[in-house]
């Protein structure tokens, strides 16, 4: 099989399973803000601004051997927090991302993203 193929076949297999993230106009809740806070003053990012988006999972995604995961997906959320981290003068700012993977009101995941 060659290599695009291969790709194109990965790619649909994805789309049919995973979930996509969609902005909701919730407010962080409060005790994730507080973590992602924490986080982003241990990382000294000043400047910052938090997001909410919820995870829809397809319908593909729900059925056959999928649907095991049916329950395991209900309630997950991801939340984010977007900063700057002051460098030495002269340089550019770097940009800092924190990121909250929610299930059911308890923190799963967190992560840090940031620029070169």
């Amino acid at each position: 099989m060659l290599r695009r193929e291969k790709l194109t076949r990965t790619g649909t297999n994805l789309q049919r399973s995973l979930g996509a993230v969609k902005t909701t106009a919730e407010a962080v809740p409060s005790d994730v803000a507080e973590i992602l806070e924490s986080a982003a003053g241990e990382s000294a990012v000043s400047s910052f601004g938090t997001r909410a988006f919820s995870v829809a999972f397809p319908a593909d995604a729900l059925k056959g051997y999928m649907s095991r995961f049916t329950e395991v997906r209900k309630g997950r959320a991801v939340h984010m927090l977007v900063g700057k981290k002051d460098l030495p003068p002269g340089a550019p700012g770097r940009v800092v991302a924190l990121v909250a993977t929610v299930q059911d009101g308890q923190l799963i995941h967190m992560r840090r993203l940031h620029s070169r």
